[in-house]
Formats: C-alpha cells, sequence, structure tokens
C-alpha cells in the first residue's frame, strides 16, 4: 500500500497545527511534504533531554511550548531543565531584586533551574538514571551569552536557536529593535543550529516563508508590540523543527534570497547607538530610532552653550512637532532656521527660564527638499535634573534671543546639535 496518503494525512494535521499556533508555513507542499517523509523515514533521535538558555519574554513562548510538547510522544522531550542568569538587585541601595521572566515560568512550571552568570567551569546536569542520563540538545532562546563550544559538542544533538528575524538578516543582539530602527515592512523568525564561536552563524533549519509578515503600525511599533506576534510563531516552528527531527544531521539549510552584502546587522543597543547628529540624520530615522531604543535608553545629543561649553543632553519623547504648537506668527520665521539648531518659542509675557514649552528642531526629510519639525518636550542637561526642554536649555545658558514677533519670542542655541559644531552665533546671555 502506498505511503503517499499517509503523509498527506500528516502534512494537512501538522498544516491545521501552524494554523491554530499562528505560524503560517507558506512554502511549497511538495517540499515540505519531503522533508516530513524524510525526517520520519530516515531519521531516528534518541530521547531529549533539553537544557534551555533563556532570559526574557520572548524566550518564556518558547520555553512553555516545549513544555506542553513534552506532554506529546511526537516531540520525544523526556525533561527540561532552564539556565539563565542570576537575579540582580536594583533601585535605592539595591534593596529590589529582578528574577527573569524565564526565571519565573520555569518555577511556574516547576522545572529544574541553573542560574549562572558564566559558562566558565560550569557542567550541565546529568541524571540519575542508565537510560540517557544526559543533556542531548541546546535550545537556546533571547539568552545573551554565547554557548561554548564544549557545551554544544557535549550534547549529542547540538544546539538550536529561535531568532526573531529572517536570518542571514539582522544577525546580532538586537534583531527586534533593528527591524524597527531600519524601518523595515516585514519581518519573520528562523530556526538555526548554535554555531560554537560566534553568533547567529548556524544552520539555518526554518524560517518564516520570504517576504515574511507584516510589521504592524509601522508608524508607531515598538519592540515590545512585535514580540507578541513574533514569540508564539518562533515558539511554533521551534517545536515544529523537533517533531520533524530537523535538529538531526545531515541538515537540510533554508536558502536565503539575500545576499551577504544585502543583508543589515542587528548589533547591541549601546550609547553610541542612541548618539543623535540633528544636522545628518533624518526625521524619519531619528523617530524610528526613538521608538526603537525604547524607554530604557534616550537618545543623546552634543550641543555647545554660548560660553563655549559641551553639554550632553539627553532627550525625552522626541516626536513629530503639531500645527498647533508653532504659532501663526512664528511660521515663516522659523520654516528658515537652519537645519539641525535647536530653538523654542515663548510668548513675551512669560519667563523662559520658569516656562513648560518644549524645544524645536528643524531636520532633514527621506522626501526630497522637505524639512521636517521635531518637537523635544522634555531633557536633562548632564548634571542635572530632566525638566521641560526649554527652560531646562535656558538654565543652562544655551540660548540666545533671536527675534521679537508680534506676541512672541524666539530662542535658539548657539550652535548646531551636532556631532560636529560648525558654527558660531553671536550669543547674548538670558538672565
Amino acid at each position: 500500500m502506498s505511503r503517499r496518503p499517509a503523509i498527506c494525512r500528516l502534512f494537512q494535521a501538522q498544516r491545521q497545527s501552524r494554523l491554530c499556533h499562528g505560524f503560517l508555513r507558506l512554502a511549497p507542499q511538495h517540499q515540505y511534504i519531503r522533508q516530513i517523509s524524510d525526517s520520519l523515514a530516515t531519521k531516528q533521535s534518541s530521547p531529549l533531554r533539553i537544557l534551555f538558555c533563556g532570559s526574557d519574554a520572548f524566550s518564556v513562548h518558547s520555553l512553555r511550548a516545549l513544555y506542553d510538547a513534552q506532554k506529546s510522544e511526537t516531540a520525544n522531550i523526556i525533561s527540561i531543565d532552564v539556565v539563565t542568569k542570576p537575579d540582580r538587585n536594583y533601585g535605592r541601595d539595591n534593596k529590589k531584586v529582578y528574577v527573569s521572566p524565564i526565571k519565573q515560568e520555569a518555577l511556574s512550571l516547576g522545572l529544574p533551574i541553573h542560574q549562572i552568570a558564566t559558562f566558565t567551569g560550569w557542567q550541565p546536569p546529568v541524571y540519575d538514571s542508565t537510560f540517557n542520563p544526559d543533556i542531548n540538545l541546546i535550545v537556546a532562546v533571547s539568552f545573551g551569552l554565547l554557548i561554548p563550544r564544549r557545551i554544544i559538542n557535549g550534547a549529542e544533538y547540538g544546539g538550536l536557536n529561535v531568532h526573531p528575524s529572517l536570518l542571514p538578516d539582522l544577525r546580532g543582539a538586537a534583531p527586534l529593535q533593528w527591524t524597527i530602527i531600519h524601518g523595515l515592512t516585514t519581518m519573520g523568525v528562523s530556526v538555526q543550529t548554535l554555531h560554537p564561536t560566534k553568533f547567529d552563524a548556524g544552520v539555518v533549519l526554518a524560517q518564516t516563508p520570504q517576504p515574511g509578515i507584516k510589521v504592524p503600525r509601522l508608524d508607531t511599533a515598538t519592540p515590545d508590540d512585535l514580540i507578541p506576534i513574533l514569540a508564539p510563531l518562533g515558539a511554533s516552528m521551534l517545536v515544529e523543527t523537533i517533531e520533524n527531527k530537523l535538529y538531526v544531521p545531515p541538515y537540510s539549510p533554508v536558502k536565503s534570497p539575500l545576499r551577504k552584502d544585502e543583508a543589515k546587522l542587528a548589533p547591541k543597543i549601546t550609547t553610541e547607538t542612541c548618539q543623535v547628529d540633528f544636522q545628518s540624520m533624518t526625521g524619519e530615522y531619528l523617530l524610528r530610532l526613538t521608538r526603537g531604543v525604547g524607554a530604557t535608553r534616550q537618545l543623546w545629543v552634543r550641543a555647545q552653550s554660548i560660553d563655549g561649553q559641551q553639554h550632553t543632553l539627553k532627550l525625552f519623547d522626541l516626536r513629530d512637532a503639531t500645527e498647533h504648537e508653532i504659532p501663526l506668527d512664528m511660521r515663516k520665521l522659523v520654516s528658515s532656521i537652519p537645519v539641525g539648531l535647536p530653538y523654542s518659542i515663548v510668548h513675551r509675557n512669560h519667563n523662559v527660564l520658569n516656562c513648560h514649552n518644549p524645544l524645536f528642531v528643524n531636520v532633514m526629510s527621506e522626501r526630497p527638499t522637505r524639512i521636517r519639525t521635531l518637537c523635544i518636550p522634555n531633557l536633562t542637561v548632564a548634571g542635572k535634573s530632566k525638566a521641560p526642554a526649554a527652560r531646562a536649555a535656558a538654565g543652562s545658558n544655551f540660548f540666545v534671543m533671536a527675534a521679537k514677533v508680534d506676541a512672541h519670542i524666539l530662542y535658539t542655541f548657539a550652535d548646531p546639535a551636532s556631532t560636529q559644531v560648525d558654527a558660531n552665533v553671536e550669543a547674548t546671555s538670558i538672565g
């Protein structure tokens, strides 16, 4: 009797399961049937003892999916141990304790937990059993540490990683953030093998079909908005990879249409990533950067006060200026202010040192010949408290009084807020 009907029924069941979990694998049917039939017919695997390495909310979905899959025979999982980083103190006097989301999930599931800051001197657990006592598959999801060669090689089937991008695009520690910063319109997940010396350099075994799925709300999306979409997809893909034994050599790599020189990187978000240059960066890029780095980091810029001192300004809540924020009698004047030169508009009856007004800055746009005006509601000058932006700038001697028009006064910085100070404006200190 032909095996084809049984294989087709299996494909239909697997497809229905993926639809239920939100994972739409749109690869040609014959290709997916071949992968399933090959793995079922020729690939054998010992029962799996998994060492799961994770940390954040993204990795929680994969751990929960593996735990649920352990209850089914198709996954062939007999144990799951969880590795995460140690709890850490934070807050005033370090009185608060941060417990990673993956540890909280592991505790709720009753799984063994190993907290390590480094793999140096650490060995995976060995079970007191004559039947498969050793960890034989490593799974790393948003872990943050490179799994060393000895750990990977010590596991019979090496390791797997769930990465929230269409590899080789966005290789690196912050793919969700750079999806936003680069302004990508599509996204996806990949399951790859763990490389013993590099991040994101393994064999891609499964991947969201090209061109990926649409990024929601392109103009407002943050990395946190992508997690509820991509984390369940990655979890389902991980379970399917294990159920179909794609982790057992020989591998069948997923081919990417990208050339190596076309792939963008997604490095860790650093202080340098958050440095702003209002003269060279477009408004669109700056707004994406604001959303991409999130609330955990602030954009910052170097600016020169009228006494010639360089200061670091941290920018809060950068956004587009609204039409009503620029008084009608000032619009023609401020449209001529050079790109990168911050300014504020204050009613002549108000004291700029006590006002709640924002700063504005004209920047280039990705649309040719267009200028975009951004608003900076609040900022901090190094060594001082957060304050309304105009007040903070005036208090640190950044402003010159540029013009009076009817009921308003225009104040501008002496120099552009840029990585290069290339202008000098005759300055009058505000007393």
